[in-house]
């Protein structure tokens, strides 16, 4: 595998020392950031170059923890284009130019109250709006 344009997170182990990185011969680390054709070391204060590393194989947990991760932050990522989304059409349907955080969650905790038929219902919706602020 060509060691250039590996991603980060990547795991090598140390085959040489061209760049006085001092880490030892034969450990095994993990690519953390790319910097030029370098990368940082996670957990270490250096860098490593491409001619110094041997990509590990791949073990399935490697790739299934990655998978997860990836779910995860595809997750979050539609969590905040929904809300962003949310907001658009709010502006929209409201004719409003510029957009108020404050007056968007009063409207959402408005547009809630009239939604919900118990105060439990509409208790829970409130303070899953404000949660959402943080």
């Amino acid at each position: 595998m060509n060691t250039i344009n590996l991603p980060i997170g990547t795991k090598v182990r140390v085959k040489s020392n061209t760049c006085g990185h001092n880490l030892p011969i034969g450990s095994e680390i993990e690519l953390v950031n790319r910097v030029g054709r370098n990368y940082n070391v996670k957990g270490h204060s250096c860098y490593i170059t491409p001619t110094d590393i041997e990509v590990l194989a791949l073990k399935k947990e490697d790739i299934e923890k990655r998978v997860a991760l990836l779910k995860e932050e595809a997750k979050i990522l539609n969590e905040k284009i929904n809300y962003t989304e949310d907001i658009l059409v709010y502006l929209k349907e409201n004719k409003i130019k510029t957009f108020d955080e404050v007056e968007y969650q009063a409207f959402r905790v408005l547009q809630t109250i009239s939604e919900n038929s118990t105060d439990v219902e509409k208790s829970k919706a409130i303070a899953k709006i404000i949660g959402r602020q943080k």
